[in-house]
């Protein structure tokens, strides 16, 4: 989203970057100074408003187009969370926050968003497991 600055936007819902994880790989050995200078980029340049208020208004159609590729559910979820995680550090407006919701409540409906929940859980807790055996 911080790119947003630079200029326009466009989700691309397919699969850009396959890796493993490595104890002996950059990203293994400097996890945590790479997270530092995540959080302070990310308070330097901020988040661009008006582009997480576009994302949360075109929600249905994002959604639309993630139903053409690979693990729709995933990347329903995925979105759902970077927005809902941007929208409360730059304080959205109350219709924004209602898409918010409105997404929530689609999610929930969805029988295939569970099985995602899960497997993207399963994924989360093998990357903590092997963080912690890295370090």
């Amino acid at each position: 989203m911080r790119l947003s600055r630079a200029g326009n936007l466009v989700s691309i819902p397919e699969t850009l970057l396959h890796y493993r994880l490595s104890p002996n790989s950059i990203t293994g050995q400097k996890r945590n100074e790479a997270l530092s200078q995540r959080d302070k980029l990310i308070t330097t340049i901020k988040i661009n408003p008006p582009d997480i208020q576009s994302v949360a208004e075109s929600w249905m159609e994002i959604f639309q187009e993630y139903n053409l590729y690979e693990a729709p559910a995933s990347r329903k979820l995925l979105l759902y969370k970077d927005l809902t995680k941007c929208a409360r550090n730059i304080g959205l407006d109350g219709v924004s926050f209602n898409q918010i919701k409105n997404i929530r409540n689609e999610l929930i409906t969805s029988p295939s968003t569970y099985l995602a929940a899960l497997r993207l859980a399963s994924e989360m807790r093998s990357r903590k497991k092997f963080r912690k055996t890295a370090s």
